[in-house]
């Protein structure tokens, strides 16, 4: 809060508006954010589309190395084949479904 003590009212008048203009420009302009901050280019579809392509293939690569430690579990008898079918199902299904987001 501003506060100024001066006889003549017009000219606390006047002073008092050229604040009040000065922190309207300010808070349009974003503060002091606003000034120096610039917004990020924004992605080109494309480019979304293929950051999503990737981050897909990645996940199937994971899922992928997953079912292929498990086969090394299972020849090794390191894990039950309750366990193995039921690890095995779970791995093909995620691989499945991320093909299928992959494809859309």
């Amino acid at each position: 809060m501003v506060v100024i003590y001066m006889e003549d009212p017009l000219n606390q008048l006047s002073i008092l508006l050229k604040v009040f203009s000065i922190g309207i420009v300010f808070l349009l302009s974003g503060g002091i954010g606003g000034l120096i901050w610039k917004s990020p280019t924004p992605l080109s579809l494309s480019s979304l589309t293929s950051v999503r392509i990737k981050e897909i293939e990645a996940e199937i690569k994971k899922y992928e190395e997953y079912l292929e430690r498990l086969e090394q579990l299972k020849e090794r008898r390191e894990v039950s084949m309750e366990i193995y079918e039921k690890l095995k199902t779970e791995y093909e299904k995620k691989i499945e479904e991320l093909i299928n987001r992959w494809k859309k």
